[in-house]
């Protein structure tokens, strides 16, 4: 204990000793010390680097530490962190990776490896310099080293970044991996706001993988191709809680930004990112342009479930002129509903504004061009409960209580809101008083306001009353149809297509049948909220923006209440 006293170094020194042996009290002991020796975040970061990354693992897995050797622990983790973030230190190390001396640059390469993220965010920098750097390859190398998020990061430089920057980050791509960016090549090649450069480096790289430069309608195809891939890796993505990190460029358009993000949220940005690249082309068919636009607007929505106020619908609308267009809005609207993606159908409809609307966008949006409903008018009758009363409300108030088709399915939408609950339903179909009783107390439990019904044409008239219900609960035994029927028969209804359906009984039935998209279950008995867990990790993960809250449902109901009272 004697030699820790010795300085600063040297108990970092005992430290590192100690815990390679495993003697956890003595190492509490030491880190104890940290606290309070008063030290600069210099002399902490060389501290931690003498006890070294492998020991800060093990001793942080000691569950005997003390709160007071934790804090010792997080001082010393933090003060590493920040010298090894540090930028300088960094563009110093990367200025050394072609050194002349060979122990130079592997300590170049160790520093730089150190800095993860923020490494990254130097190399990038570093690679995309204008004259490009004599040692960008060695930058490129050791950027890929740290993981394949530097190559998201100079991807989004090709697509976002400004004049100057775009070439430099497409000769990057070219050298990692040319085959594997073609989508970025196409673009640079055909936008129609690509610089002279860059528009000439993306036709040189389509030259080396191709032998010649494809016409812009094959560009175009196949960029299509790739937005509809990633439309489709979307939908299939669940909502959890892994977490990946998210590259974007800095507000100066030169460099990245990093953060931690969820795994779908960089999934929906690679959605809208493919949507840019289109946009970037232009030519593009309104259903084209639609579909696009459905795109970028759910991105939005995925970030910011509450987005579409005033002030971020004005921005949307100087970004993307094409929403002004009411028959574009509600191509985009139809793409949105049909492929169920329903960030893009709300945001959509928070887009629409009926104080500024002229009677010929009053006729687009709820008359059409002839006896059919419109895609507004249609989304009022929505699955969703959140579409159908976003869509009636916005209807409510373009209509001022003039006749268009449809319009007895969007009043009955508004009626419908008027009686929403304070708690999200449920129905219990159930005949046996003890098991009801069982049921409803679990149901009750768990925050829902229960419907008992009997029978399935009693389960069919309570869905027709809609809501926002979230859950049918079943017994298998039904007196007037088989289970699988049932199932058929609530589906067949708006307000039941996409609704969860969990059976209960002895016997389950067979649920194999992948006819219907919503999930149906089958436990022994609900006895208790384990039972329901599946069923609930299931429909968090399917989908893309929360549930209505109470202030939701309350909100929606004052509106409804208001619209009705105005039609008189």
């Amino acid at each position: 204990m004697g030699y820790s006293s010795q300085g600063n170094v040297e108990l970092a020194e005992s430290i590192a000793a100690l815990a390679r042996l495993k003697q956890w009290p003595e190492v509490n002991a030491l880190l104890t010390r940290v606290v309070g020796s008063g030290v600069s975040d210099a002399v902490l970061a060389e501290m931690a680097e003498k006890i070294g990354s492998r020991n800060f693992i093990a001793i942080s897995a000691v569950p005997t530490l003390s709160e007071a050797a934790k804090s010792g622990l997080a001082m010393l983790t933090k003060a590493s962190r920040t010298t090894t973030e540090e930028p300088a230190r960094l563009r110093a190390a990367i200025a050394d990776l072609d050194a002349k001396t060979t122990d130079k640059s592997l300590a170049a390469t160790r520093t730089l490896l150190a800095g993860g993220e923020a490494s990254i965010v130097e190399l990038v920098a570093a690679a995309v310099k204008t004259p490009a750097p004599l040692n960008r390859d060695q930058i490129l190398r050791t950027m890929l080293e740290l993981g394949s998020g530097s190559e998201k990061a100079i991807q989004q430089l090709a697509l976002y970044g400004t004049n100057e920057i775009r070439p430099r980050a497409l000769e990057c791509l070219a050298r990692i991996n040319r085959s594997g960016y073609t989508i970025d090549f196409l673009t640079a090649a055909f936008a129609q706001d690509s610089s002279a450069e860059e528009r000439s480096v993306g036709r040189k790289n389509l030259i080396e993988l191709e032998g010649a430069v494809p016409s812009e309608a094959s560009g175009r195809e196949l960029l299509l191709i790739n937005f509809t891939q990633a439309e489709s890796a979307a939908e299939l993505t669940k909502n959890d809680d892994l977490q990946m990190v998210l590259w974007s460029v800095n507000e100066a358009r030169t460099g990245v930004t990093h953060q931690p993000t969820q795994r779908i949220l960089g999934v929906y940005r690679d959605v809208a990112d493919a949507a840019s690249r289109l946009r970037r082309l232009g030519g593009l068919s309104l259903n084209n342009a639609s579909d696009i636009l459905a795109a970028e607007i759910g991105y939005r929505l995925m970030l910011d479930p509450d987005w579409g106020d005033d002030a971020q619908v004005r921005s949307a609308r100087s970004q993307y002129p094409i929403l002004n267009q009411p028959i574009a809005l509600l191509q985009a609207l139809e793409h949105a509903v049909s492929t169920n993606d329903l960030p893009a159908a709300v945001g959509l409809l928070r887009v629409i504004d009926a104080t500024t609307a002229t009677d010929a966008d009053r006729q687009t949006y709820l008359r059409g061009t002839g006896i059919r409903r419109t895609a507004l008018v249609r989304a009022a009758s929505s699955p969703e409960p959140r579409i159908r009363f976003e869509a009636a409300l916005k209807i409510a108030d373009l209509a001022k209580g003039s006749p268009f088709p449809g319009s007895s399915f969007v009043l009955r939408t508004l009626s419908e809101m008027t009686s929403l609950t304070n708690k999200p339903n449920a129905i219990l179909v159930e005949t046996r008083a003890d098991t009801t009783l069982q049921a409803e107390t679990l149901l009750s439990s768990i925050g829902f306001e229960v419907q008992v019904v009997r029978s399935v044409a009693a389960l069919q008239h309570a869905i027709r009353r809609g809501g926002d219900l979230r859950l049918i609960l079943a017994k298998t035994q039904l007196a007037d149809l088989p289970p699988i029927e049932m199932v058929d028969s609530v589906r067949r209804l708006d307000r039941g297509r996409q609704v969860p359906i969990v059976f209960y009984g002895p016997t389950g039935p067979d649920l194999s049948s992948r006819r219907w998209r919503a999930p149906t279950l089958w436990v022994t008995q609900p006895a208790s909220i384990t039972e329901l867990e599946n069923l609930r990790r299931q429909v968090k993960q399917s989908r893309r923006i929360p549930q209505m809250t109470f202030l939701d449902r309350q909100t929606y109901q004052t509106k409804a209440a208001q619209a009705l009272a105005k039609r008189g």
